[in-house]
């Protein structure tokens, strides 16, 4: 069975692509996911100590 050139490349492309695509997915959830702990953590909903764990705020220091 003879496959030709032009589909040949047309598959490569498609897995490449597809492969390409889930890498930049993944790497903006993570960069988004880091910038929204940093943005949490400026406007004080959340507390990233020294061991990097996060902690949350009680809610009593929101209570006025």
């Amino acid at each position: 069975m003879f496959i030709s050139p032009e589909i040949l490349y047309f598959i490569i492309t498609v897995i490449c692509g597809i492969g390409y695509g889930y890498y930049c997915y993944k790497n903006g959830l993570r960069s988004g996911a880091e910038n929204a702990m940093f943005y949490l953590e400026e406007l004080k909903f959340i507390r990233i100590d020294d061991e990097g764990e996060i902690r949350r705020i009680s809610d009593r220091e929101f209570k006025r």
